[in-house]
């Protein structure tokens, strides 16, 4: 029955099912008349369905049961395999019998026809109470499983007292926290854990709260068997009987001595990663603006002599938008967004391959010193990155060492037992490459400790670094699957211990092969360019034609081919964004080989995480150019393909 207008609407969450935003707001309409006040979303696709429901926590689910590309039953199989129990009525115009049955045996719990809209309150109710007695049947259930396990299997300590508070059981994990034996406890209080860092009125609070019937919760400070301090959170409860007589307490309490260090790894970690999804989402319109940008400027700069002051403004566009394309780089690596190339490498050979250039690089005042393992450090890694930290951290540790020191540069085999990795929560047992940098210099203050891997975080003045420099170090290493940690003293200097998964295998040699240096100008040769941004577009467009190469645009796949077709595939060479409007550029490649094989190919993008398809790219062996990109690079690669001088 509809509510007086008197009476307060119900809060209701509801996930609309639905392509038809009218048929939507007829739903919606039917709720408010039976008394409720929605809260909705309407999704017509999967996808859209699977974000809202881990997006949001939603009382019923109301869907139509045909729709173009997607069913109510697809919709009721994407429900179970996320495993809430949430109500899932079916609402259509066309379902029949039998496809209600089908619908009814699949899990909905009901079906209603779009012209018998009066029932959905009805049903809405019902379900609603049904569900609710279902989830307090679950958890009456589950807490009956927990605490049939409770007492032997307990994570936590727990500890039984009489009522004068003599320990008459504790569990294994006692023993494990505590040292103490079973037998070294029974007969004991729990006065043999105190540390002597409570006073008589914090144990006089808990005592008369537990002795009136009442709950004890609270933190301790208690001592080992060893004298070993540690933290524990606790909850003390009066056992009582049947006729309401204490007759027993029940301590279970939980070690947290690693928990402050836990939740600033997690702080960190979704610090990172909120940045990283941020990076992700503006990398590819950013990177698009970019090579326009870049491109339009390197034009423009080849029309005048180097001398012109337009020049000299034009350069330093150029210089702006070059730092800006690699700030956005740096913010996709530490956000684990920019796709690598990982082969296998020894560290060793990396860093002797660097020596030089450090020693350059920190001055004459800072002696680099390498202590490397005398088997070879193989790991899988991009050692682009892998260079990448190694320079970030030996400039960290320059910046630390202003009137000069010593820095040392490890690499070492490890291996990690269980142990360790209880002691590291972040770390995991097995075989690790261990590469440490330490410098003697002025050392890292506590308190900035926990926030060094931050993005944009820095000591450093206005103008000197962007805090970038850890942060991408954090973000490669967490890449390839290894970690990194910091110990540090003021006055003491810093190490810092990255820990990458030893390999064994081949280790591919460094040397590439050397390309002649020619003309960059092509001769004629036929192009199609697909790019579906007007800027890049016309930017490429006229590279190309003023360097020698006859352009045919399309805006889309739709247009290459009919540009293709038209010219009887007379071209020599596509060159294709991946993604378009209408479909990828691999699709569309796919498409054109099937028609000209042998059609030399490169594909460019934006994008720097999965829709780039690089994997595919480079299976496929298609030749691939990351925007934003010099002129000279475009055109050298082009060259190459053409004059089939790449490797």
């Amino acid at each position: 029955m509809a509510k007086g207008k008197s009476e307060m609407a119900d809060p209701l969450n509801v996930l609309i099912i639905e392509d038809s935003e009218d048929d939507a707001m007829l739903l919606v309409n039917e709720l408010r008349r039976g008394g409720y006040e929605p809260v909705f979303e309407r999704v017509e696709t999967a996808e859209a369905m699977v974000s809202s429901l881990k997006r949001k926590q939603w009382d019923i689910i109301i869907s139509d049961y045909a729709m173009p590309g997607f069913i109510g039953l697809d919709a009721l199989g994407l429900l179970k395999e996320s495993g809430m129990d949430i109500p899932f009525i079916i609402v259509s115009g066309t379902i029949g019998e039998d496809t209600a049955v089908e619908a009814m045996l699949a899990g909905a719990h009901d079906y209603i026809m779009k012209d018998r809209l009066k029932r959905l309150t009805p049903a809405i109710q019902r379900e609603l109470r049904e569900a609710k007695m279902r989830l307090r049947h679950k958890l009456v259930e589950e807490e009956r499983a927990r605490l049939s396990m409770a007492v032997e299997q307990a994570g936590e300590t727990i500890i039984i007292t009489d009522v004068k508070g003599t320990i008459t059981y504790v569990n294994p994990t006692f023993k494990r926290i505590t040292g103490f034996s079973r037998e070294e406890a029974i007969g004991q209080t729990p006065h043999i854990l105190k540390s002597g860092k409570h006073d008589r009125a914090f144990y006089e609070d808990l005592w008369n709260t537990v002795t009136s019937g009442k709950v004890w919760t609270g933190h301790f400070i208690n001592k080992k068997k060893n004298g070993e301090l540690y933290e524990e959170d606790a909850t003390i409860s009066p056992i009582i009987d049947s006729s309401g007589k204490i007759v027993a307490y029940v301590a279970v309490m939980r070690d947290v001595s690693n928990d402050v260090q836990l939740r600033r790894q997690l702080l960190q970690a979704q610090k990172m990663e909120a940045v990283g999804i941020l990076a992700g989402g503006i990398a590819h319109d950013f990177n698009n603006l970019l090579t326009t940008i870049q491109g339009f400027t390197d034009l423009a700069m080849v029309r005048l002599n180097e001398d012109d002051l337009i020049y000299k403004d034009l350069k330093k566009v150029k210089h702006a938008s070059v730092r800006a394309a690699d700030l956005t780089r740096q913010l996709l690596i530490f956000g684990r967004k920019q796709p690598m190339e990982l082969t296998l490498i020894d560290l060793n050979a990396t860093i002797n391959g660097l020596v030089k250039m450090l020693n350059r690089l920190i001055g004459e005042d800072i002696a680099v010193k390498t202590d490397l393992a005398s088997d070879a450090c193989i790991v899988k890694a991009d050692e682009g990155n892998i260079e990448q930290v190694i320079m970030n951290l030996v400039v960290n540790a320059r910046d630390a060492m202003p009137d000069g020191g010593e820095l040392t540069i490890k690499t070492e085999s490890v291996t990690l037992g269980e142990e360790y990795c209880r002691a590291v929560s972040y770390a995991r047992p097995g075989r690790f490459i261990r590469l440490s940098i330490s410098d003697t210099g002025l050392g890292i203050e506590d308190k900035l400790l926990r926030h060094i891997f931050e993005p944009f975080f820095t000591t450093k003045d206005i103008g000197k670094g962007t805090g970038l420099g850890l942060a991408v170090v954090y973000g490669i290493v967490k890449q390839h699957e290894g970690w990194i940690n910091v110990h540090s003293a003021q006055g003491q200097g810093t190490t810092f211990r990255i820990y990458l998964p030893a390999r064994q295998g081949k280790v591919q040699s460094r040397v590439k092969e050397t390309v002649a240096s020619y003309d960059l100008h092509g001769d004629g040769e036929r192009i199609l360019l697909v790019e579906d941004e007007e800027g890049v577009r016309e930017v490429e467009n006229e590279i190309l034609c003023k360097n020698g190469y006859t352009v045919f645009k399309a805006a889309n796949v739709k247009e290459a081919i009919e540009i293709f077709e038209k010219e009887k595939g007379d071209f020599h060479m596509v060159f294709s964004d991946v993604i378009l409007p209408d479909n990828t550029g691999l699709q569309l490649i796919d498409r054109l080989l099937s028609l000209k094989p042998g059609l030399k190919v490169l594909l460019c993008s934006g994008y720097t995480d999965d829709k780039s398809q690089w994997p595919i790219i480079r299976e496929k062996g298609y030749h691939y150019l990351q925007k934003p990109y010099a002129l000279p690079d475009l055109l050298k690669m082009i060259k190459e393909i053409l004059t089939g001088r790449t490797e």
